[in-house]
């Protein structure tokens, strides 16, 4: 067992994710909860690591974001556990890839948790995650489920309207700020569901994501 960096006797939760305000929202809920405290947040993986070779208080349980710039979340999990191997990694998303999934339990995530959830059920699930076993957020265990019922049926990517909206203006010829105007949302954001499609697909451009959308029937 990991010796735990406390605040009166807290467990030790460290977040590394990209999103500035999300880090700040959630290491402040946990910081409030009776049972954990964040002391330490870090928006790229090298950064987070760096602070582990050097700490003697590690944390019991990372919360890491798989989309990550740099190096990946998925590759993330091995470079931090290769420090602490008996320190929990918790997968962060924005959506659910049943491949992901997989890659990130066997690589020895404890678990995933979407973005989208409260703080109060991030935090009941790191509690739940100190008595042992992993955590899946219930909307991506419903998702792994119905990938699962659906594997006979056509070929699903479980894009999101606001996914297949994006794919046809990308396939118009628009550019991000173009589309981002269109839709009256960030660049940001736009570039986010981009790299998000991008994942689900399996493509690593836009014009072979155009292709592969046509091919897939996905776009008319």
């Amino acid at each position: 067992m990991l010796d735990q960096s406390s605040q009166h006797h807290k467990t030790s939760v460290w977040i590394v994710d990209d999103n500035v305000h999300f880090c700040v929202v959630v290491a402040e809920a946990i910081n409030r909860s009776a049972t954990l405290c964040c002391e330490h947040y870090f928006h790229d993986i090298r950064t987070a690591k760096n602070e582990l070779l050097q700490t003697s208080n590690p944390p019991l349980i990372i919360l890491l974001d798989i989309n990550m710039p740099h190096i990946s979340g998925l590759d993330g999990i091995m470079i931090l556990k290769k420090i602490y191997p008996n320190m929990h990694v918790v997968m962060l998303t924005s959506y659910e890839n049943e491949h992901e999934i997989k890659i990130a339990l066997q690589r020895g995530a404890s678990g995933y948790l979407s973005k989208t959830s409260s703080c109060s059920d991030i935090i009941q699930s790191i509690d739940r995650l100190k008595d042992g076993g992993k955590i899946i957020d219930p909307t991506i265990a419903d998702k792994m489920v119905d990938m699962l019922v659906s594997k006979d049926s056509k070929k699903d990517y479980h894009l999101s309207n606001r996914e297949i909206e994006i794919i046809k203006l990308l396939s118009s010829g628009l550019s991000i700020n173009d589309i981002a105007k269109r839709l009256d949302i960030s660049s940001y954001t736009i570039e986010t569901h981009r790299r998000n499609i991008f994942l689900k697909l399996n493509v690593h451009n836009s014009r072979a994501l155009v292709a592969k959308a046509y091919k897939e029937g996905l776009i008319g």
